[in-house]
């Protein structure tokens, strides 16, 4: 990916998207002078290339932790940037990136953003705030409760189609 050190570091997830048949991943490595980069594998080609990003993440350092998540009913995927409050929508089907509102509590480097189809939309783990909510209707942000996840760092939520919960930890 043009680096010394791999792209993923410090990500553990990219999304399926099962409209397109494509895996999408945002991140960077752990350096000020990496770029991020949009990757975008097409199954169906067995082709990688290299999507438009959001406004605003190339001045961003960090990395792509827990950062990136997807709805697959609407082909959209989201992205939380690094140690920040802003978190972009990209619609796959029009190329496109769009600002959400902005989470409305502090928060750290590397919290976790899930989608979470029963409740249509985002939960965010933090160990700042703990647990909240996007709410897709309102595009509003609510603290759904604290949350002890141990650790400042490697934040994970992950979505269970089987008991249809969000699982959250550090």
């Amino acid at each position: 990916v043009g680096s010394s050190t791999p792209m993923l570091a410090d990500a553990d997830n990219g999304v399926w998207d099962p409209i397109s048949k494509q895996v999408l991943f945002l991140g960077t490595p752990a350096s000020v002078a990496t770029p991020w980069k949009f990757i975008i594998y097409n199954s169906t080609s067995n082709q990688w290339r290299e999507g438009s990003k959001p406004s605003g993440i190339d001045s961003e350092y960090g990395h792509g932790y827990d950062h990136n998540t997807i709805d697959p009913a609407r082909g959209e995927t989201f992205f939380r940037h690094f140690y920040s409050q802003s978190v972009s929508k990209y619609n796959i089907a029009n190329n496109n990136w769009v600002d959400i509102a902005p989470i409305a509590s502090s928060v750290q480097c590397c919290s976790a953003l899930e989608y979470f189809p029963e409740m249509d939309g985002l939960i965010f783990a933090d160990t700042v705030t703990g647990i909240s909510f996007w709410n897709r209707t309102t595009d509003t942000w609510s603290i759904l409760g604290s949350a002890n996840l141990g650790t400042t760092y490697d934040t994970f939520a992950s979505y269970n189609p089987v008991h249809k919960i969000v699982l959250v930890g550090g």
